[in-house]
């Protein structure tokens, strides 16, 4: 084996240092001139956004990811019927040059396995294959799957993500070597063939939970993952989730994302800075229809995302429109709601208020106290289709911006997290996702304030370094 960038000039060209736009003197209203200019939050410049899908439904979600790896999708009773070893269509695959899989969980479950053997397939072609999922989620029965997976292929890399002690500075720091992770969601195939390349980010995991309301039997498979549903996620049990992503098709976007995706996967590991951009420029002025990636490591940039998103806050004219699970709002992005409030702009906010997972005892009364905060203007909805819980991470600027991403809007994305997202002008993609937010609401139950906050949770709020980790 030779260095990787001088027998793949492809992966080369993808692994040079991304673009860089300033959108100086860019815009033509706030909203556009925050679009273009994006701060000083790492971003792709903008590139037209083609063809798009959008992925509310968790099979079809699955199913995109069948169809990225093996060119065709299989039914949906297939995939109920939940068979590891389903026999899998590979006349119509891609030639793949690089998979990129970002995700704070990979399970060895039904999903898990199946991803796994399309990467196996691809890996033993030549492809280059990089990993980066959170170190403390990975259980032994996960490690056996995915690190055999680059124990058997040399083209796979794994990067089993643990927050290093060289970054860590003060006692924050410290403490937050115990839970930081990487929460950057992107499923990622780059195809040598035109027209063939996939990007989906959104909310999901890899894992059952995100795909199905019930786990699959996996009984029969030693080496698989079995959910116990009485248990919670975190202590090997099952969680339910609606969720959403959305899948990009043109080459312009997707090679973009993944240009800018390597600035993350070859960052500096003692300070986990992103690697920069080359010299930035303006950038082009053109807005509708475009799409920029962005990439948030708080502990390393100055938790620049906070300033970005209450720069788009503060932008918004008429309507935000937000569908979160958590809600523990840093001081900058209160504000910025309550300015939207002064100038007479109409939120509504969506959630489930119960949340039903191990720290529900926190960040369940956190949406309550966000009730109690702004539920008398803001339109805060309790949205709870159980067993599901929503997971979905969208927001919604004057029918015009749309912000999908892995940030919730809590402290934790902010101040602890690698994050990513996508930033959409485009109106008919606004539509679209208001049309899925405007649907949870349908379905939900108005909050207003005075909900009862426990003793205890409102003496944990006056601590800010308790505060900062939820």
């Amino acid at each position: 084996m030779g260095r990787e960038e001088l027998l793949r000039p492809r992966i080369a060209q993808l692994d040079a240092p991304h673009e860089g736009c300033t959108g100086a003197g860019l815009g033509s209203d706030p909203l556009a001139r925050a679009f273009l200019q994006g701060g000083d939050l790492s971003m792709s410049c903008a590139v037209p956004l083609g063809a798009t899908r959008l992925l509310p439904d968790g099979l079809d979600a699955l199913n995109a990811k069948v169809e990225a790896l093996t060119g065709s999708a299989v039914s949906r009773s297939a995939l109920l019927a939940g068979d590891p070893m389903m026999p899998l269509d590979w006349s119509n695959a891609p030639d793949l040059d690089l998979i990129y899989l970002n995700y704070l969980n990979m399970n060895a479950d039904f999903s898990g396995y199946l991803v796994a053997r399309m990467l196996a397939w691809h890996a033993a072609r030549g492809t280059i294959v990089r990993i980066l999922v959170s170190d403390v989620m990975l259980t032994d029965t996960d490690r056996n799957l995915f690190e055999g997976l680059a124990a058997q292929y040399p083209t796979v890399q794994i990067q089993p993500y643990r927050f290093p002690a060289s970054a860590a500075e003060g006692l924050e720091g410290q403490l937050g070597r115990l839970h930081r992770v990487t929460h950057v969601k992107l499923f990622a195939t780059i195809s040598r063939q035109a027209g063939r390349s996939r990007v989906m980010i959104g909310g999901r995991n890899i894992h059952e939970g995100y795909f199905f309301e019930e786990p699959r039997d996996l009984s029969a498979y030693a080496f698989l993952h079995h959910y116990d549903p009485s248990q919670t996620r975190l202590t090997g049990g099952f969680s339910t989730y609606e969720d959403f992503e959305i899948e990009l098709r043109s080459d312009p976007a997707t090679h973009a994302i993944a240009r800018h995706m390597a600035a993350l996967w070859h960052r500096d590991f003692d300070t986990q800075s992103l690697r920069p951009a080359v010299e930035p420029h303006a950038g082009s002025a053109r807005t509708e229809g475009m799409v920029r990636h962005f990439i948030s490591v708080p502990f390393a940039d100055g938790r620049t995302q906070i300033s970005y998103y209450a720069q788009l806050i503060d932008a918004a004219q008429h309507s935000i429109e937000i569908a979160i699970p958590y809600l523990n709002l840093p001081p900058a992005l209160d504000a910025a709601l309550h300015r939207a409030r002064l100038r007479g702009v109409r939120v509504d906010v969506v959630t489930t208020v119960r949340v039903r997972e191990a720290t529900d005892f926190m960040v369940s009364n956190l949406n309550r106290t966000f009730a109690n905060d702004f539920g008398d203007w803001v339109s805060f909805i309790d949205y709870d289709p159980e067993p599901r819980l929503l997971h979905a991470k969208l927001i919604v600027i004057d029918d015009r911006l749309t912000i999908i991403a892995s940030t919730n809007l809590n402290m934790r994305s902010f101040v602890h997290d690698m994050e990513n997202g996508l930033l959409i002008m485009d109106r008919a993609i606004a539509r679209q996702v208001s049309a899925i937010i405007q649907g949870y609401i349908g379905a939900g139950d108005r909050m207003y304030p005075g909900q009862e906050i426990p003793g205890y949770i409102r003496f944990l709020q006056r601590l800010a370094l308790i505060m900062r980790a939820f």
